[in-house]
């Protein structure tokens, strides 16, 4: 059993690439094989304390280690059968929704394997020893990605910890003042955030996910969520790069474009925070004060009206005070505290963003420029 495990741990001696980070005050030193990995941590945590991460200068690895290593396939699958031969017990668990890892146990680890290909990862495996981390990945075209995403992973789940809960949002900084952009899929979230950005200098927070926490008087503080943002070519159009955006570097090959010329197609350019810094020339911001919401909702062809939309029950619908239904399992194991809030304490943050100036905004869809400098006289008006 212990010539598995040095084996496994063998194979992340002696990497070249490290980064040293700070979650919450804890330190992690990230280290891996890779450089395309590496970048793309730095791609999608981009700004300070996105997902609570804190970039240190320290030049030396300490505190706990979450180690990448990238193997050919076929030693890969070498270790595999060795880890099935060794383990004493096979599970199942879900790290997002509607994924899985199998689950083998050792004495003194825990396996996670991933024997799948999708269009955001790959397969892989993770050694999880005492709170120390080995990633094992095999070359495929999303294999860069899965570092940041278990990173990002362990950063989640100890701002849930802390009392961090999530909400389904798109965020900007307007002038200082931290701005919720609140709705369900299709009402316009991230074109307007970007619009925002694009034309009345904003600046961006996060594209669809950000995590709350109230502060010792009440004040709801917002904390990025690292992921890329997802454009169609109606987004792309809207912010008038339609003509340059097959010129951007982007480390997220796209998939197909066979529907993203379509309203809701599965099918997007996805960029990171830095490419969107880089390519829009739109500032990025990291932690804020939430001060102000607002609820966009699209008039489309053939729609006379809408009907009044019910802020309460939009926020009750996007807050996710339990349990975020893409993100649906502590499957490491990091949290201390209860994973659902008692009633009366989702009751008393409710009632705290609904004292939020809030906007209900309707308009056609070749209006987000428009509605953008709106939006920028409302919140100074306050």
């Amino acid at each position: 059993m212990n010539s598995l495990l040095d084996s496994i741990t063998g194979l992340a001696d002696h990497l070249s690439l490290h980064i040293s980070i700070s979650i919450l005050g804890k330190p992690y030193s990230i280290q891996s094989n890779a450089k395309q990995a590496i970048r793309y941590v730095e791609e999608i945590f981009f700004s300070s304390h996105v997902n609570g991460i804190v970039y240190e200068k320290n030049t030396l690895p300490r505190g706990a280690a979450i180690q990448h290593v990238s193997i050919e396939e076929a030693d890969f699958d070498t270790l595999l059968n060795s880890i099935r031969e060794a383990a004493f017990a096979k599970e199942r668990c879900q790290p997002v929704n509607n994924s899985y890892y199998d689950v083998y146990k050792l004495p003194e680890a825990c396996i996670y394997f991933q024997d799948y290909t999708d269009d955001t990862s790959g397969k892989h495996l993770i050694l999880n020893r005492s709170g120390n981390y080995i990633l094992i990945t095999v070359p495929n075209p999303y294999e860069f990605m899965i570092l940041a995403r278990f990173v990002r992973e362990i950063a989640f789940r100890l701002l849930q910890d802390d009392g961090c809960f999530m909400v389904h949002t798109s965020a900007v900084q307007i002038n200082g003042k931290g701005i919720l952009i609140v709705g369900n899929s299709g009402a316009g979230k991230t074109t307007l955030a970007l619009s925002l950005c694009k034309f009345n200098q904003a600046k961006f927070v996060t594209n669809d996910r950000l995590l709350i926490k109230f502060d010792e008087h009440m004040r709801p503080q917002g904390v990025p969520f690292g992921m890329p943002i997802k454009m169609n070519y109606g987004t792309l159009r809207t912010l008038q790069v339609e003509t340059q955006y097959e010129q951007w570097q982007l480390s997220i090959p796209m998939v197909s474009k066979k529907s993203f010329y379509e309203f809701k197609g599965e099918h997007k350019l996805h960029i990171s925070p830095r490419e969107l810094n880089t390519n829009l020339g739109i500032d990025l911001q990291g932690r804020i004060q939430i001060e102000g919401i607002v609820i966009p909702r699209i008039l489309r062809a053939n729609m006379q009206e809408l009907e009044q939309c019910d802020v309460r029950r939009t926020l009750e619908d996007n807050c996710y005070f339990d349990q975020d239904p893409v993100f649906v399992e502590d499957w490491l194991g990091i949290r201390n505290t209860e994973s659902t809030l008692d009633q009366s304490t989702k009751q008393s943050m409710l009632e705290q963003l609904l004292q939020l100036p809030v906007l209900d905004i309707t308009f056609p869809v070749d209006q987000f420029k428009n509605v953008a400098m709106d939006i920028t006289r409302w919140v100074d008006s306050w």
